[in-house]
């Protein structure tokens, strides 16, 4: 409820869990897709929202991974193989 709260901003805790994430990930290869760029102006319009006293979940603000064998709109699922990588099929297919 951090976040909810205004005690920390959803954007200060979402930049503090990527530059950990930049710290240490070179070392343990947790994360293989990263969505920095998105989950930054995600974290903008939480704190709008919270600014305009609009409703938000108590989750809000919390950052997540999810594993990637799971299906996210607009990202490749993977599985932990470079060959399903979107970008290299759409490639091979000229699409």
């Amino acid at each position: 409820n951090a976040v909810k709260n205004k005690t920390i901003s959803a954007t200060d805790s979402i930049e503090s869990s990527l530059k950990r994430l930049d710290d240490v990930n070179s070392n343990v290869n947790a994360v293989v897709i990263s969505s920095k760029k998105e989950a930054l102006i995600k974290a903008q319009q939480i704190d709008k929202k919270i600014k305009n006293n609009e409703k938000v979940g108590s989750l809000v603000g919390v950052p997540i991974t999810i594993k990637e064998n799971v299906d996210v709109k607009d990202q490749s699922t993977t599985n932990g193989m470079k060959i399903f990588n979107l970008k290299r099929i759409k490639l091979f297919l000229k699409l």
